[in-house]
């Protein structure tokens, strides 16, 4: 997997409640299902989340691959990473860390994205 870009939506972000990771990356093989996502997020020095997805479900869920398909063909890709507010109890002003870690369903690591956001007080 080669990622392409990182965005922020929206850019600049405002809030942390608001915010959503959209990771485009190429594929350079198929994957089969139960390849997955280790996502870490951390205000500062804390660990705030520590939460694996399913990666061919959340392509299902927004709509990249249909949802009958059990593989995910080599090519352009989008992942959007539901809003920061679903994966987070409490939001407040500081420096956001996000570790998006990619797997094969071996196990073996396809890529690494490290997000750093800050968020200002109001």
């Amino acid at each position: 997997m080669v990622v392409r870009s990182v965005e922020l939506r929206p850019d600049p972000p405002a809030d942390p409640r608001h915010t959503q990771i959209v990771i485009n990356a190429d594929l350079q093989r198929p994957l089969e299902d139960g390849a997955y996502l280790d996502v870490t997020v951390r205000l500062g020095r804390v660990k705030l989340v520590a939460h694996s997805f399913d990666l061919l479900k959340e392509l299902q869920a927004n709509g990249t691959v249909s949802p009958w398909q059990h593989h995910i063909p080599p090519g352009p890709l989008t992942l959007a990473f539901p809003p920061l507010r679903s994966l987070l109890n409490d939001t407040r002003p500081g420096r956001y860390v996000v570790l998006v870690n990619a797997h094969a369903a071996e196990d073996e690591l396809l890529a690494s994205v490290y997000i750093t956001v800050d968020f200002e007080a109001p």
